[in-house]
């Protein structure tokens, strides 16, 4: 889990640690990180505010 993202055959898989009690059908995963590569940008327009 400390390397995620992971990926099998492209789809994302999300993981989330269980803790004592958590009921594993109510456990929301819709959130993760993960980074984006993208090439070729004209320089100056790499500012955070864009990237958001």
């Amino acid at each position: 889990m400390e390397s995620m993202p992971w990926s099998f055959k492209r789809h994302l898989i999300i993981f989330h640690r269980l803790g004592q009690g958590e009921d594993p059908l109510q456990v929301p995963l819709v959130y993760t990180d993960f980074w984006v590569q993208v090439h070729n940008l004209p320089i100056g327009v790499v500012l955070e505010g864009l990237a958001r």
